[in-house]
């Protein structure tokens, strides 16, 4: 009779805890790092305006080189939750400088994305990086490099890392 009682008053407890939900951020912002011209990193902005969808734009622009990219992620978990993404991504570089470039990449990228309760966010993915278009300047008589030529494949693996903070 007393454990019946005990386990009624449990149950009690149980139905009384506070219930934790996750807080769906619509707008995040912060950092991606990886194989992306001119400083291998860049900021991003991030707006998620339904659910298992964010669109982002990144880019950065440092003395006579940028770079501007879009990107579109579909996450699997609820909103708030942290969650496996699948990604694609693209990124249009140019150069300026003697020796000036121009180039248009597509990342393809799967990994996961961890949040915490504050509102920090750290993504960590991998797939494939496409090199899309290259424009170079014409080789000199000391060194040529590109990524479109042979014995080169225009498609090489890339890790998709990022450090942002969710808002509102």
């Amino acid at each position: 009779m007393i454990a019946i009682l005990l386990g009624a008053a449990s149950v009690g407890e149980a139905a009384a805890a506070p219930v934790e939900v996750a807080t769906a951020r619509h707008l995040a912002a912060g950092v991606r790092f990886g194989l992306m011209p001119p400083v291998l990193t860049v900021v991003e902005l991030l707006a998620r305006p339904v659910p298992h969808l964010t669109l982002g734009v990144f880019g950065m622009t440092i003395p006579d080189r940028s770079s501007l990219g879009a990107e579109l992620l579909i996450e699997t978990a609820q909103p708030g939750k942290s969650t496996p993404y699948l990604e694609a991504s693209y990124l249009s570089y140019h150069d300026t400088r003697p020796r000036w470039e121009r180039s248009q990449v597509g990342y393809v990228t799967v990994g996961y994305i961890w949040r915490s309760a504050i509102g920090l966010e750290c993504q960590v993915g991998g797939g494939a990086m496409f090199i899309l278009s290259e424009e170079l300047a014409p080789c000199s008589q000391w060194f040529c490099a590109s990524f479109m030529g042979p014995p080169t494949p225009p498609v090489f693996p890339t890790l998709d890392l990022a450090l942002r903070f969710g808002f509102l």
